[in-house]
């Protein structure tokens, strides 16, 4: 059974630590799926149909979610959906993050968020979309990917103007 527990933990891993309400990591993870499956051999478990976790103000929903465990604890957590969609507030803030794509990928050796068809991510009013969003949680880069043999397949940036001393800049405004 603890092992069981021990895959739910890394879904804690799915939003960038640096944007997210730090307050979250510390309440209760929710997760509710039409079924799960858990192979205690591979360690990997997976949710299926209508996948919803919360914790705290996160909040993902998608149609089926894969957890991966190494010997050292979690290895990978993939979401697929139609889309997936994750919203989470920001510390010390009223914002939001929010991202949508039909799949969503953290390898936790590398620290990196990989969002993938159709991806789109939002923080307050800035907004990036591509064919895939990738983003570093260590190094808080990333790189956004567009899709140039299909129709509206570029790369699109909304960076909202800034009031004077705002604080630092948003993803969306780092290359």
């Amino acid at each position: 059974m603890f092992k069981r527990l021990l895959l739910l933990l890394p879904l804690l891993l799915l939003a960038p630590p640096v944007l997210a309400a730090s307050s979250d990591r510390e309440k209760p993870l929710n997760i509710e799926a039409d079924s799960l499956t858990v192979n205690d051999i591979t360690k990997v478990g997976t949710y299926t149909g209508n996948v919803v976790a919360t914790q705290g103000t996160m909040m993902m929903q998608a149609d089926k979610l894969v957890v991966t465990q190494s010997g050292n604890g979690l290895k990978t957590v993939t979401a697929y959906g139609n889309p997936v969609k994750f919203r989470e507030k920001e510390e010390n803030s009223d914002q939001y993050v929010e991202a949508y794509a039909a799949q969503a990928h953290y390898d936790d050796a590398t620290g990196e968020l990989t969002l993938t068809g159709n991806a789109f991510l939002r923080r307050g009013g800035d907004q990036v979309q591509g064919n895939i969003v990738t983003y570093n949680t260590r190094t808080e880069f990333f790189k956004v990917v567009g899709a140039p043999n299909k129709p509206r397949g570029r790369v699109r940036m909304v960076i909202m103007p800034r009031k004077q001393g705002s604080a630092a800049a948003t993803p969306a405004q780092k290359r």
